[in-house]
């Protein structure tokens, strides 16, 4: 089994859960709204740097206009929705600004070379006696800057901004970190980046080795 930072998140807050999921590998086939805004966003953004890459800045309408078909097209019954006070639309029209903020605070895109996208990665984790435990991960986007300088981004589309408390307990992107580190032996700096979509907030930190 290969762990990932989702599944020690799940087995911290409910060991039960994290059985039913993991070891009996029980599945619902249904998946919240929060997350579905989520993944269609995390998509559009995912577009928005593919295009980059082959040197087309696509305008923020053609990106929109990218996301509300994804949406249309995967939207349907297996999407549940937790909070009566809001419906599909007001999740869906919450995406769209969320990716609307982003292009217009980072237009035009030119601040690093992303170098991995959506990349599943494995982490270099050991236990007290040497043997290698099997760590994995999707990794949003790592950037590439000059002289061995690398940022971590990961986009969050939850409703909950967190404290610097909390985002110093996080260990998401550490693990990442690592696993940027194993790849790529001139990464004198790793940052990593946050970006709270729903808030249009950036939070940045950086971690020791240690």
């Amino acid at each position: 089994m290969a762990y990932s930072h989702s599944q020690l998140e799940t087995y911290a807050n409910c060991p039960y859960k994290y059985n039913l999921q993991y070891i009996d590998r029980l599945r619902t086939g249904r998946k919240s709204i929060e997350a579905f805004m989520g993944t269609m966003v995390h998509d559009a953004l995912e577009k928005l740097y593919r295009d980059l890459r082959m040197s087309c800045l696509p305008e923020l309408q053609e990106l929109e206009e990218y996301y509300i078909g994804r949406w249309d097209d995967s939207i349907g019954d297996g999407i549940f929705v937790v909070r009566n006070e809001y419906g599909p639309q007001d999740y869906r029209q919450t995406g769209l600004r969320c990716i609307g903020d982003y292009y217009r605070r980072y237009h035009p895109f030119e601040a690093g070379v992303p170098v991995w996208l959506e990349k599943r990665v494995n982490i270099p984790i050991r236990d007290e006696e040497g043997k290698s435990i099997s760590f994995a991960g999707i990794l949003d986007r790592l950037d590439s800057l000059e002289e061995g300088r690398y940022e971590i981004h990961d986009y969050k589309t939850s409703g909950t901004l967190p404290s610097q408390w909390e985002l110093e307990r996080d260990r998401q992107l550490s693990l990442y970190q690592l696993a940027v580190e194993a790849a790529y032996p001139d990464a004198r700096e790793v940052e990593l980046v946050w970006h709270y979509l729903v808030f249009d907030r950036e939070l940045r930190l950086r971690r020791e080795r240690e």
